[in-house]
C-alpha cells in the first residue's frame, strides 16, 4: 500500500514539474568587434523643423563680390582647380574677405549672418560655402564668370506696402511651440529684392535679422533652433520696426507697428515710409494668388459699364482695359498637401512664381517653367 502511495506520489510530483515553463536563458553576449545594428540616423531637428540653409544669393559675382547668406556655422572660403586632378577643387592660398551687416542693439544670439564676401583682387577661381564638417563645398561661384563692378551707388530698397499679423502661436516638428507675427510685403517698382528683414523691438532695443525666405513660413518670431527671428512676449505691447535689406547690405526706412501683445489686435501703423501706398496698405493681409491689385476691382468694372451706356469710345475702352485683363487671368484651385486648403494660384501672374501656404505656412507653391502647372511641396 505504501509503494502504491508513493508511486501516485512520485506522479503528481512529474506534472507538476512539467507545466513549469523553462528558465529563460540570456542571450550569448555580442562577439568582439561585431558590427552594431543601428536604425538609423536621427534627422536632425533643424532638418525637422525646415530652417534656412546657407547659400548664396546671386550666381554672378558683381565685381567680385556677392551677397550669401550663412546660417548654422557657415562660411565662405576661395576655392582653386587641383592640378593633378582639375575635377576637384581645393583651398586657395588667399582668403576672401567678408563684411557683415550689423544688426544694432542686443541682438539674441545667432550663427546667422548676412554678409557680402569680396574676392582677392585678381583672383579667379571659385567661392564656395562650407558648412560644419564640411570639406567640399556643395554651393560653388565660379568667379571667371564675375561682372564688373558697378559705378553707381547701390539701390536701396523700398516698400510699396508692409503688413503685419497679429501674435499667434504655432507649432512644427522639430521647432516646438513657438511665438510669431506673420508678414508680407510689396516691392515698389524698381526697388532691389528683399534678402532680408531687419526686425527691432523698440523699448528693449533688441534686434534680429530675418531671412525673407524664413519670414514666409514662420514669420518674425523667434525659433530656437533655427537661431531666427525675433523674441516676442504673450500679453506684453511691442512696438516692432521692420526695415528691409537687399543683398547689397543697404538698409531702407523703417515700417513701424505697434501690438498689443494679446493677438487680438491687428498691429497698427505708427510710421511708414514716404514710398508707403496709403491706399493700398489699408487692404487686408494678402493671399497669393487671390489678392492681385493690377487686376480690375469691381468698382473699376462699374464704372467702365456705364461708360460704355455713354459712348462708343468707352466700349473700347471697356474692352482694352478690362476684358483683356481678365481674359489673361487663368485661375486654378490648388490643394495644399500640409492643410487640404484649396488655394486660388493665377498661373499667367508672372509676380508670382512661387509662395507658402497662407493658411497653415506649412507647404510651399511653385509655378512651373511655362507657368501652366502649379507644383506643391510639404516641408
Amino acid at each position: 500500500m505504501s509503494r502504491l502511495l508513493w508511486l501516485v506520489v512520485l506522479s503528481f510530483a512529474a506534472r507538476g514539474a512539467a507545466a513549469e515553463p523553462p528558465p529563460p536563458v540570456a542571450p550569448p553576449p555580442p562577439a568582439e568587434g561585431a558590427p552594431k545594428v543601428s536604425s538609423g540616423p536621427k534627422k536632425s531637428p533643424r532638418v525637422l523643423c525646415g530652417c534656412p540653409s546657407a547659400r548664396f544669393l546671386e550666381r554672378v559675382a558683381t565685381g567680385g563680390s556677392v551677397a550669401a547668406w550663412l546660417h548654422d556655422g557657415a562660411h565662405v572660403d576661395a576655392f582653386v582647380r587641383d592640378v593633378e586632378r582639375p575635377d576637384r577643387l581645393v583651398a586657395a592660398t588667399e582668403s576672401p574677405s567678408v563684411e557683415e551687416l550689423p544688426t544694432g542693439g542686443v541682438a539674441p544670439p545667432s550663427q546667422s549672418r548676412l554678409v557680402r564676401v569680396r574676392a582677392p583682387e585678381g583672383f579667379g577661381g571659385f567661392l564656395g560655402i562650407l558648412r560644419p564638417k564640411e570639406t567640399v563645398p556643395k554651393d560653388v561661384l565660379d568667379l571667371q564668370k564675375g561682372a564688373p563692378a558697378p559705378t553707381t551707388a547701390p539701390p536701396t530698397p523700398r516698400l510699396r506696402a508692409l503688413w503685419l499679423k497679429p501674435l499667434e502661436e504655432r507649432e512644427r516638428p522639430g521647432c516646438g511651440a513657438y511665438l510669431t507675427q506673420q508678414v508680407a510685403w510689396e516691392l515698389v517698382d524698381g526697388s532691389p529684392d528683399l534678402a532680408a528683414l531687419l526686425v527691432r523691438d523698440v523699448a528693449a532695443n533688441v534686434s534680429a535679422l530675418v531671412d525673407v525666405r524664413y519670414s514666409g513660413v514662420y514669420g518674425v518670431g523667434r525659433i530656437a533652433v533655427c537661431e531666427q527671428g525675433l523674441p516676442l512676449a504673450p500679453g506684453t505691447p511691442v512696438t516692432l520696426e521692420v526695415r528691409p535689406v537687399s543683398g547689397a547690405l543697404v538698409v531702407g526706412e523703417a515700417w513701424t507697428f505697434s501690438s498689443d501683445g494679446a493677438g487680438v489686435l491687428t498691429p497698427a501703423r505708427v510710421a511708414v515710409p514716404p514710398e508707403a501706398d496709403h491706399d493700398r496698405i489699408e487692404d487686408p493681409f494678402p493671399v497669393p494668388g487671390a489678392d492681385d491689385d493690377s487686376a480690375p476691382t469691381f468698382k473699376m468694372i462699374s464704372v467702365a459699364v456705364m461708360g460704355v451706356a455713354v459712348s462708343g469710345a468707352a466700349a473700347a475702352a471697356l474692352f482694352a482695359w478690362v476684358i483683356i485683363p481678365l481674359r489673361r487671368r487663368r485661375l486654378k484651385d490648388v490643394r495644399c498637401t500640409a492643410c487640404g486648403k484649396e488655394i486660388p494660384v493665377d498661373t499667367l501672374d508672372d509676380k508670382t512664381d512661387g509662395f507658402f501656404c497662407p493658411s497653415c505656412g506649412a507647404a510651399g507653391f511653385w509655378k512651373g517653367k511655362q507657368g501652366s502647372e502649379v507644383g506643391v511641396h510639404k516641408l
